[in-house]
């Protein structure tokens, strides 16, 4: 739930799994349902398996990453496409990119 600095690299560019526990820090539980619900990430983030999750469900988790406590350390920013991380990376090529 902190991220990750181990980048996921394909044809987005670099990106990271993002520190849940700094992203809950941020909203209230209706505002973090209503974020999960309408936002669309790059990998590794499954965002329409997170889609297709219940209210109660997503309250769940929220109540869940705030009982973590402090957030730690941000993952490290996204690298756009051509441009080398800074960070040890796994190459993914998917077939398709799942669509909204």
């Amino acid at each position: 739930m902190k991220g990750s600095s181990i980048g996921w690299q394909g044809p987005w560019g670099t990106t990271y799994a993002a520190n849940l526990r700094d992203s809950a820090m941020g909203f209230n539980e209706d505002k973090w349902v209503d974020h999960l619900k309408n936002k669309v990430n790059l990998p590794p983030m499954p965002w329409y398996q997170v889609q297709a999750m219940s209210d109660s469900d997503l309250r769940s988790i929220y109540l869940y990453i705030k009982s973590l406590g402090p957030p730690g350390e941000l993952a490290p920013f996204y690298r756009e496409p051509g441009k080398e991380p800074r960070t040890p990376y796994v190459t993914l090529v998917p077939p398709q990119t799942p669509k909204k």
